[in-house]
């Protein structure tokens, strides 16, 4: 996972019109992931842990399509057992 200052650099060498190679010599980035991170919102705040609480930077998680599920079994039950 990179922050958002990471996240910001490649965005910003892509808008300049670096190639995504050349992106991955200097960054390490692989370019698979250069692309996602081009494809994502433009970078305006490097506090890692407020932006990614307000938007989805990164994979998706695998588990968002429960969470409103368990949300509702924990409000009826709150001494359910989560193991």
């Amino acid at each position: 996972m990179f922050d958002m200052l990471h996240r910001h650099d490649v965005q910003t060498l892509l808008a300049a019109g670096v190639t995504q190679s050349r992106i991955r010599e200097l960054t390490g980035i692989s370019e698979r992931t250069i692309r996602r991170i081009g494809a994502e919102p433009a970078v305006d705040c490097i506090d890692d842990l407020r932006v990614r609480r307000q938007r989805r930077v990164g994979r998706p998680s695998k588990t968002a399509r429960f969470r409103e599920m368990v949300k509702e079994w924990l409000a009826d039950d709150p001494a359910l057992k989560s193991v």
